[in-house]
């Protein structure tokens, strides 16, 4: 009998080694994890509750929000060897509906991803009235040809429609989006240390809403009125979009 269990004793220490400790249940390999993307709104540091909470401006101005509307495009992660997996090419988000602040998980392949990027608003070709997701929500954020501030050839689309009150009985409406045909959308690239093996993860993006009326230009809503068709007034508010995102810890 000992001389059998010698000669099957090579064979058994082969399959201990091909199978290693899977043959205990075990599994090292990474797996697939599974990745969503939210929105949250503050205002010095104070999230953002419509026609509620009051925010304070740079230019000393006090103000509450009435309407918070936009739209972000070509949504992915970046993983450390280079690799871009996107998440979603374009998504709205409004303030007064939740079910729009939240971008549905996806199943990414495991590892670790360094920075979640997305474009604020549409890219100047990309920017074609239909090219996105076509809701009632998403059509109302028309840019028309027919107004001055458009380039004659075809709708496209607001970027962003920021509006509250401000002040005793002041009102503002910051509109953002291609005055005149321009491109004024912006790449937003956040870093984060994500790590993916099995597991489920949330990202929450901030909107810092007093970042857009501050450095590197201070925002004063009594020199702004509509500014649909002002180019110059768009290129203070792209400006000011490098502060305006962040990711939640």
């Amino acid at each position: 009998m000992f001389s059998n269990i010698q000669r099957f004793l090579p064979c058994l220490l082969l399959i201990l080694l091909v199978s290693g400790c899977d043959l205990f249940g075990g599994n090292d390999d990474p797996e697939e994890g599974v990745v969503g993307v939210s929105f949250e709104h503050y205002g010095n540091e104070q999230i953002v509750t419509l026609e509620q909470s009051s925010h304070q401006s740079e230019a000393g101005h006090s103000f509450t929000v009435t309407l918070l509307e936009y739209i972000v495009t070509d949504i992915a992660l970046t993983h450390e060897d280079g690799t871009v997996v996107s998440l979603k090419g374009s998504h709205y988000v409004n303030k007064d509906n939740p079910d729009t602040w939240t971008i549905a998980s996806i199943t990414i392949a495991p590892g670790t991803y360094t920075s979640l990027s997305f474009r604020f608003g549409i890219e100047g070709s990309e920017n074609v009235f239909g090219a996105l997701e076509r809701t009632l929500a998403v059509d109302n954020m028309i840019w028309p040809m027919m107004m001055p501030m458009g380039d004659g050839t075809t709708e496209r689309y607001h970027y962003m429609r920021f509006e509250g009150r401000y002040g005793t009985d002041g009102t503002f409406r910051i509109h953002n989006g291609p005055s005149g045909g321009g491109d004024y959308s912006f790449p937003v690239s956040l870093p984060i240390d994500l790590e993916i093996d099995g597991n489920s993860e949330t990202i929450q993006v901030d909107m810092h809403l007093d970042q857009w009326l501050t450095g590197p230009n201070v925002w004063d809503f009594t020199d702004y009125g509509m500014i649909m068709g002002n180019p110059g007034a768009q290129a203070l508010l792209q400006a000011n979009g490098s502060t305006v995102f962040a990711v939640k810890n």
